[in-house]
């Protein structure tokens, strides 16, 4: 019977094709990672639509859309001390908070004391937090985030402020275009009036005939740069 002698690979082989495995790899992770960024953008855009369908839905329920933000502000210095006129004040209650019956979150919209503040005024975010607040920091509402977004810190670490989505630490990745920051954190800064340029203000809000140039000519959401 015949012995036959199996020839292996060769360093210079098996190096050759290790080469062309990498070069393979290489060639598909770009469109591996733009699938997987395409399919973002897809869901991020829905997640606008959706946001603003319940804006919608809120002003054909109300005929107003909600206010950009309900009696925020901060105080002025880390060692004032917590106020019950600040307790009455700055409750920094955000937009989202107001549409979460639009976006099937009724349950959640029902644990709302709206009598209450959401989260902290302390411009150290140390004052006393209601049971809500810390309720809202530890629910994610998914559709708020955008699915590309990165963990974020706010350098004022207020947690009530009405840029963020669920307040004390969940922020929204979508905000309205014509509102600056300034004027949606807090009026301690700025004594804007209830609607600057946009829809949305201070303990304020417009309606769709506020809208002159047509609904279809203007942003309603935009997503944020961070």
């Amino acid at each position: 019977m015949r012995n036959r002698r199996w020839r292996g690979f060769t360093l210079i082989e098996l190096l050759v094709v290790i080469a062309i495995i990498a070069v393979l790899i290489a060639l598909l992770l770009p469109a591996v990672q733009q699938a997987r960024e395409a399919a973002r953008r897809t869901e991020c855009r829905n997640k606008l639509k959706q946001l603003g369908l319940a804006l919608h839905n809120y002003h054909d329920n109300n005929n107003i859309f909600p206010i950009g933000a309900l009696n925020p502000g901060i105080q002025s210095t880390a060692t004032l001390p917590w106020t019950l006129d600040c307790v009455n004040q700055c409750r920094n209650t955000p937009w989202s908070l107001m549409i979460l019956p639009m976006l099937d979150q009724s349950a959640l919209y029902n644990q709302i004391n709206f009598s209450l503040p959401v989260g902290r005024a302390q411009r150290s975010g140390t004052g006393p937090a209601t049971d809500q607040g810390a309720l809202f920091a530890s629910t994610n509402v998914n559709i708020f985030s955008c699915p590309s977004d990165v963990p974020y810190i706010d350098p004022l670490n207020v947690g009530g402020a009405a840029h963020y989505a669920i307040t004390n630490g969940r922020r929204s990745s979508y905000w309205f275009p014509a509102l600056n920051y300034m004027e949606a954190i807090a009026n301690y800064w700025s004594n804007e009036p209830i609607t600057s340029r946009g829809l949305f203000g201070v303990n304020g809000a417009g309606r769709i005939r506020d809208v002159r140039d047509g609904t279809s000519n203007t942003f309603l959401l935009v997503e944020t740069p961070f």
